[in-house]
């Protein structure tokens, strides 16, 4: 019982984590686009 609660715990705790570090890795990359566009934009590259 104490281990499955554990067990439990640590699963809850590692899909937490995939939700919170999902979104930041995804508005990363939409800023490192956004900024790459811009800088065309602009003909920094």
């Amino acid at each position: 019982m104490i281990t499955t609660s554990r067990h439990f715990k640590t699963s809850s705790r590692i899909s937490y984590s995939n939700w919170y570090f999902l979104p930041s890795i995804l508005s990363g990359m939409a800023g490192i686009i956004i900024g790459f566009a811009i800088a065309c934009q602009l003909g920094w590259v």
